[in-house]
């Protein structure tokens, strides 16, 4: 979570966790938003890799075991999924393309995301 491919990489992470890391702080305090970020590293980490063995085992397909990922993305994931969560009912926009219901707003950049990028690790992400 804590190296980046590029100065791109940092200054991209660095501007959504911008965005969504005050709005959160300012809702639930810096020790609660420290916390989660915290444990979201050690998470979103697990989470990789326990996706990455059933990817092996069960599909027979190693790509997910042979990559890495570099970054802040999968907390930046969890922050905006968190993000989504305390305000349901408010629609957002995906890069102003278009919009989408809070509830599905995480996904739909996600989606956005790997193919405005397509070099990204999706499992990364």
């Amino acid at each position: 979570s804590f190296l980046h491919g590029s100065m791109f990489h940092i200054a991209a992470n660095m501007m959504a966790f911008l965005t969504m890391g005050t709005h959160l702080e300012r809702t639930f305090g810096t020790l609660w938003h420290l916390t989660t970020i915290l444990w979201s590293v050690v998470l979103v980490s697990c989470a990789e890799l326990l996706m990455a063995v059933f990817a092996m085992y069960v599909c027979g397909w190693t790509g997910w075991m042979d990559g890495h990922s570099l970054g802040f993305s999968g907390t930046l994931f969890h922050l905006l999924v968190i993000q989504c969560k305390i305000n349901p009912s408010m629609d957002q926009s995906v890069f102003g393309l278009f919009r989408v219901s809070s509830k599905t707003y995480p996904y739909a950049s996600l989606v956005a995301i790997q193919l405005i990028l397509p070099n990204l690790s999706f499992l990364g992400q």
